[in-house]
């Protein structure tokens, strides 16, 4: 078993100096495949490789070493199958790795309540292992906070807990029982009908809504208390 720590940004440091000096381009082809695919908030992360040395022998005559997932992981930590594969050669060889990675993520700043609508002043940025998070906690980047902010809690939740996508939900612009008006477009006519909600919808929820005249249509959610037919 190998182990290395790899701080971002810093020249690789040799570990184990005769392996990485027999097999250079297997361990650089692993990290290369792990560091592309980090988040952008990592601060340090190690790589431990699980499998023995004396099965990656058949890659030591590579000219160049292709490294890929064996299967596309969410997040890059914890335990995961690498592919490795000469350029010339079509049979594969499986490497089992562990990736520990140190990055930035979001925590409530205060206590928030069910229905609160998110602003950066409820966020606290914290640093710490996301391998011990839970599979759905929203790291501190630029499209976390693009995707996620303006967003509704679904229930309550104490300072310091970890934000996840699953707890935030887009919010409703239509709620049951609300008029939805129906837009139709074409060219050179534009139709509108009024409509009862019979769901809460956010933009681009689809919902039912009843009709004056009883019929049930599905629709589009496009804005508050608008929607078009689907």
């Amino acid at each position: 078993m190998l182990f290395l720590r790899l701080p971002l940004l810093v020249l690789l440091t040799i570990i184990s100096a005769p392996i990485w000096a027999a097999e250079p381009a297997l361990y650089q082809a692993i990290q290369r495949t792990i560091v592309a695919q980090l988040p952008t908030t990592t601060v340090s992360y190690d790589i431990e490789i699980l499998s023995p040395t004396k099965g990656f022998e058949p890659l030591a005559q590579c000219d160049e070493i292709q490294a890929s997932f064996n299967q596309p992981p969410a997040r890059i930590a914890g335990r995961m199958i690498m592919k490795l594969q000469c350029d010339h050669s079509a049979q594969p060889i499986y490497a089992q790795v562990h990736v520990s990675v140190v990055a930035d993520y979001w925590v409530a700043a205060h206590d928030l309540p069910a229905q609160h609508t998110l602003t950066a002043d409820d966020i606290k940025i914290v640093q710490g292992e996301i391998n011990r998070l839970p599979r759905h906690a929203l790291l501190a980047e630029t499209e976390t906070m693009t995707l996620y902010l303006g967003q509704q809690l679904k229930r309550s939740i104490p300072a310091n807990t970890v934000l996840q996508a699953t707890l935030l939900a887009a919010p409703h612009v239509v709620n049951m029982g609300d008029d939805v008006v129906i837009e139709l477009q074409g060219d050179g006519f534009s139709i509108s009908r009024v409509g009862t909600a019979l769901a809460n919808g956010a933009i681009n929820d689809t919902i039912r809504v009843r009709l004056n005249n009883q019929q049930l249509l599905t629709v589009k959610v496009i804005g508050p208390g608008r929607a078009i037919p689907l």
